[in-house]
Order: structure tokens, then sequence, then C-alpha cells
């Protein structure tokens, strides 16, 4: 690959899948006696984890650095070594950037003031050459960490001063550096193959969506559709457990809900409303409760808005939700819905609301014969999960802001412990209910059986395995959180 930074003399690229860019605002630090020094020959006992090194000795060098940062496929830290260097303020030019961006003419947001409150002086260059969206990236997408300077732009965990007195410090302090990134650039390319098959599942209709969002953007393959181009998933299915109290306390939810089980006359003749309760004269929504009524246990309380013989020879007016399924079990209304085509980021909030609010709505009618009854889950599949190319930005926004540590998962949990030679993990519901213990004198075949055998989200397969090494390391009990 050929990189723009190269052609300037003052970088090397050591490790094309490397994680982190090391920078130096001046020649000393880095071991240069001029400027013309190739850095490769000067700095070889840097560790794998380093993808590119050189200086930063300019303002004018910030937009190279971004851009070949964000071109090398694992980067997601660039750590700037040494103090700052007047009059470029180069270091705190990138650090203001990434914290504050640029306005539209390019002009660093910020910088000119700082540097006239610390140093007394006007910066000779406060603007940088970067397109908005890569700049969005560099923001979202690399980390930055100062060493060796006390600037507020620091991490905050970086108390330390550190005093580099050679390039071997500096290597050994690379080396100690243990950032554990949320994010990872590389993910953000499009994927050569499709992927088929991903289930989500969480508490609350925006959890889910942020989850949906980030796995389409960072797993979706990109397609070409008659509206514009697309990241998409096949076949992602969803289960929210409890997004009543959203439906609920959110005008649009709410009388998005309402028209899907009492749709108002005037509206088109193309609604969900009306397919679901109104076509050719038909209420499918109260075939579904009456059926339900008579046998709770009925696998067949299923509407279809997909009508094969208009809907497969008229292109116009396709209704996307094509299939509602209402199954009850365990005393709880459960609502499954495929959808064919869906907008992750503008309309499968409101679809999944509009589902919920039907099952509340069936749940409701069913209560007055069956008053034990309880609202279950609502769980939609769609078969073409996509965000359009124009909500990429917004839809990074919002997937990135999902901030939970871990989601239980439905299946259970496990109390995992180590007898003599053998590996025990006993099964337990949510509920605390024990199921029943799995042996093996093999931690990792232990952890296979456990994946294979029960349900597990990803997440929860991997942290057992954590667990699991735990034990190998001397533990002698530990329950799966």
């Amino acid at each position: 690959m050929d990189y723009e930074w190269l052609l300037e003399g003052d970088y090397y690229v050591s490790n094309e899948q490397g994680k982190d860019v090391i920078l130096f605002a001046d020649f000393g630090k880095a071991g240069f006696k001029r400027a013309s020094s190739k850095i490769s020959s000067v700095w070889r006992s840097l560790p794998q984890q380093i993808a590119a090194y050189g200086i930063l000795g300019s303002v004018r060098g910030i937009h190279l650095v971004i851009r070949n940062s964000l071109a090398l496929p694992n980067v997601n830290r660039i750590i700037l070594v040494g103090k700052e260097i007047m009059p470029f303020f180069s270091f705190s030019a990138i650090s203001l950037l990434h914290k504050n961006g640029a306005s539209s003419s390019g002009r660093i947001n910020g910088f000119r003031e700082y540097v006239k409150e610390i140093y007394g002086m006007m910066p000779l260059i406060d603007d940088v050459d970067l397109d908005e969206d890569i700049l969005f990236y560099f923001q979202k997408f690399i980390e930055l960490q100062w060493i060796n300077d006390l600037s507020e732009y620091r991490p905050k965990d970086d108390k330390e001063y550190y005093d580099f007195k050679s390039r071997e410090d500096i290597s050994k302090k690379v080396r100690e550096l243990n950032v554990q990134y949320n994010r990872k650039k590389s993910l953000f390319k499009t994927r050569s193959n499709v992927m088929v098959g991903s289930h989500i599942y969480e508490e609350s209709i925006e959890d889910a969506h942020k989850l949906a969002l980030m796995q389409i953007m960072f797993s979706g393959h990109e397609t070409d559709s008659q509206y514009g181009k697309t990241k998409e998933l096949i076949n992602l299915m969803i289960t929210v457990k409890n997004p009543y109290d959203e439906v609920f306390s959110n005008k649009l939810y709410e009388d998005y809900g309402k028209d899907l089980v009492s749709p108002s006359l005037e509206s088109e003749a193309y609604t969900y409303g009306r397919l679901l309760c109104q076509y050719e004269g038909f209420n499918q929504i109260d075939a579904i409760i009456q059926r339900l009524k008579n046998n709770l246990e009925d696998r067949a309380a299923l509407a279809s808005l997909w009508m094969p013989k208009k809907h497969l020879t008229d292109k116009s007016n396709q209704p996307c939700l094509d299939l509602v399924h209402v199954l009850v079990r365990n005393n709880k209304v459960n609502l499954t819905a495929y959808i064919r085509s869906n907008d992750m980021f503008k309309a499968w909030p409101v679809n999944v609301a509009g589902l919920a609010y039907i099952n509340h709505y069936i749940w409701q009618n069913l209560s007055a014969d069956y008053p034990d009854l309880e609202l279950g889950y609502v769980t939609t599949i769609s078969s073409s999960a996509h965000i359009y190319e124009s909500d990429w930005k917004q839809a990074l926004e919002k997937a990135m802001s999902y901030e939970k540590d871990f989601v239980q998962d439905k299946f259970g949990y496990f109390v995992l412990s180590r007898e003599s030679k053998t590996y025990v993990a006993k099964v337990y519901e949510n509920s605390g209910k024990l199921l029943g213990e799995v042996k093996d004198e093999c931690a990792v075949s232990l952890r296979k059986k456990l994946v294979r055998m029960f349900s597990l989200t990803s997440e929860h397969a991997s942290y057992i395995g954590e667990v699991l090494e735990g034990l190998r390391c001397g533990e002698e009990k530990l329950v799966d959180k």
C-alpha cells in the first residue's frame, strides 16, 4: 500500500497490522540528527503493536497523519511523545482537533485561543485540510494519548510525568501502555462477504436500536438499492424484552400503534393498519384474539400483510412488514414479526413500537378471560436490515453511545468450579433455579459443550472462556456474572 507520508521522509510504517501510531514533536526525542534522517535507521526497538512512527513537527502534517492512520487497517490509537514545540504547537493542534473538530473553513476550533492563553502568542498555522467525513472518523475511531506532557488533553489516568532520556525509555513505556479499546477502526471497512443471521436481545427499544446500528455499521455489507447505497445484514433478529414503557411514554409510538389496531377510514389504502384490520372487510387482529381465546396454545394466530396476487404483480405499495405471529407460552403473550425490508435507522424503532402496541392490545383483550396472562417479548426478523448511506454518520453517532458493560443472557448463568482434575459448570435460570450440571476434564472442552448445548449469546460465550481461564490459573470457584 502507498502511504502519503512516506514521501515526506519523516515517517516509517513498521507493521501494517499494528494498532498504534507513535508521533514525536521534535527530532531530538526520536533520535534524529537532521530533518532528512530516515526514522527506519534509528528506531528498530519498537513492539509489534506499533503500525507506524514519525515526526509531527507542524500543523501542516496533521492531515497526512490522520489519513494514513485511517488507511492502516488496524490503527485505533495515536500516541504523542514529547513536549510541545513552539511556534508550531502541532500536538496541541491535533489534540484540539480531536476534541473540538474544525470549522467549515478548516480552522481548528479553540486552537488559537488556547495557544494565546497558555503560551502568550499566536500559532503560525491554525487550519487543516480535511474532509468532514475523514475528521468524523478520526474523532470516532482513533484514540489520542499524549505522554511526557502536562496538557489537559492528556488522558486523566496518565498523571505521571515521564522523563524520556533515550529511545529505549520510550519503547519501554509504549510496551507498558495497555489501553483497552471499545471500538476498532478496521471493522468499519465493508465486508467482502455477506453476513446472514444475527440475534440481538435487549431490555429496551433504545438499547436494541443502538446495538443493531452498531452491528450493521461494523459488520454490514455495502450494497446498492433502488434508493441508494446501503450497509446491510441479512436476517437480523432482534428481541426486546420490555418495549411497553417506551411505547406508552412516547406520543409518536403510541399514535402509530393506535393506527395499526384501529386505522382511520380516511387513511390511504396502503397502511399496515388497513391491511391488518380492514383488508377486504376482514379484521386479522380480532381473528387472532378469538383464536387465542378459544385455545391459548394455538400456533396459528398469525396475520399476513402480503397478499400474493396483489403484491407480486404490483410493484408499488408493497408492504415491508409481512407477517405477525402471536404465541402464548409460559403464560406470556409474545409477538414475532417478519419484515422483508427494514430501514433500521429511521423505521425500525417505530416498527417495533407499533408491534409492541399490537401485542399489548391483544394481551388486554385476552386478560378478561385469562387474568393471569403477562406481556412477553416482541421479536422482529428483518430479512434485509439496512442503513442508507445518507444516515451512516448519524447511525454511527447513536451506535457509539451504547454504554452497557454487558447484557444479561436470557438463557441464565453458570457457577463454575474445579474439583480435583474436573471442571464443573452448574447451570441456573436467571430466577436462580438449578437446571443441572456439566462436567469435563478439559476447560476448553467444557466451554465448547456449554456453547453448543445451550443457546448463549456470543458475549456470554466469550465471557465463559475468561471465567474458565481463571479456574485454570488457580481460582477454585467463580460465578458467571
